[in-house]
């Protein structure tokens, strides 16, 4: 990262340091190789840019992960807002769209729907290592603001996942090389998770590409979906 502002920590800190809080607002993953049950990963995380919003900064955070040969397995793009604080320019590159078209809208590929157990935030965090409170307890995430403890978006992001290539690849997920979506509101468990799937208008020979969001309780939960799909000559 070549930016003034980022490259000083102690300025992005102060930067931070005066929000009034801050949320998970989008991810952006891209699988390069196949991860396996035995694998060791090392990874390590870098500013990757930060920009204003109407409701605060938007940093985005690169989380790269390598297997023990120093191969890029898979990349991760944390964004993240910070409610109340503010930069004076946009620094570091934008990454790629993955705006849901408008056009994508009358071209339904197929929905599924999920129950979402009123224990998957336990299960996750006890697979995923975050044990976050507002996600494990109602209490915390009241003093918050919200309603009920929250169901962790890289989870509602993997259900959405499975639906996507439930529906663009019959369940085949070797092909899979991006997965991007907003975390329009919180998903409350137990509750159902519907994802609707649809045809991005943005294929060729080379790789499929589709549009998709996620619906809870009557609203939208995570919106601006895209994934990416190899070939059969780029699959794993």
């Amino acid at each position: 990262m070549h930016s003034t502002i980022l490259d000083n920590h102690r300025l992005l800190a102060e930067m931070l340091g005066s929000s009034s809080g801050g949320v998970h607002a989008g991810h952006d993953v891209y699988f390069h190789h196949p991860v396996r049950a035995d694998m060791i990963l090392h990874w390590t995380s870098e500013v990757y840019s930060a920009a204003q919003t109407s409701i605060g900064v938007r940093v985005i955070t690169r989380i790269p992960l390598y297997d023990v040969n120093g191969r890029l397995v898979t990349e991760h793009y944390w964004s993240s807002i910070y409610f109340g604080t503010t930069i004076a320019s946009a620094a570091g590159p934008r990454l790629a769209d993955h705006a849901f078209p408008e056009a994508a809208q009358s071209r339904e590929l197929g929905s599924v729907s999920f129950e979402i157990a009123a224990d998957q935030p336990f299960r996750y965090a006890a697979a995923s290592g975050d044990h976050a409170p507002i996600h494990l307890s109602d209490d915390v995430a009241r003093s918050h603001g919200f309603p009920a403890k929250l169901l962790h978006g890289l989870c509602t992001l993997a259900i959405c996942g499975v639906a996507v290539v439930r529906v663009a690849e019959h369940g085949e997920s070797g092909g899979l090389s991006r997965l991007a979506a907003r975390f329009a509101k919180p998903v409350f468990p137990p509750c159902t998770l519907d994802v609707r799937v649809c045809d991005s208008g943005a294929s060729d020979e080379n790789s499929l590409a589709v549009a998709f969001e996620a619906s809870s309780a009557g609203s939208i939960a995570v919106s601006h979906g895209r994934a990416e799909f190899r070939t059969d000559s780029g699959r794993w």
